[in-house]
C-alpha cells in the first residue's frame, strides 16, 4: 500500500512535468485501479485516451473498471475499442461478459 501511494506521488510529478504523455495517466490509472480508486482510475484512463485516442490498454482498463461497477453497457464499449486498437484479448472478454 506505501509503494502505491508512492508510486503514485511519482507519477503526479511526471506528469506535472510532461502532462501530454497519456502513458503516464494510464500507468497511474493502474496503480490507483490497485489501491481501490476505481473513480479516480476511470478519470485517468479518460485523460489517456483523450490524448490518445487510440490507446487500447487504456480502453480495456476502463472497461473492467466499468464493468466492476455494474455498468456493462458501457465496459462492453470500451472493450470493443480496446480490441479495435489492437488488443486482442478483450475480444475473448467481449465473448464471455457481453452479450449475455
Amino acid at each position: 500500500m506505501g509503494e502505491g501511494k508512492s508510486a503514485i506521488a511519482d507519477l503526479d510529478k511526471a506528469i506535472e512535468i510532461e502532462p501530454t504523455n497519456a502513458d503516464g495517466y494510464f500507468i497511474r490509472a493502474v496503480v490507483k485501479s490497485s489501491l481501490g480508486d476505481q473513480k479516480g482510475a476511470l478519470v485517468d484512463c479518460s485523460s489517456a485516451i483523450k490524448l490518445t485516442p487510440r490507446h487500447a490498454e487504456a480502453f480495456f482498463l476502463r472497461g473492467v473498471i466499468k464493468y466492476s461497477l455494474l455498468d456493462k453497457n458501457e465496459a462492453c464499449y470500451d472493450f470493443s475499442k480496446a480490441g479495435e486498437y489492437g488488443y486482442v484479448d478483450a475480444y475473448n472478454v467481449i465473448s464471455q461478459t457481453c452479450g449475455k
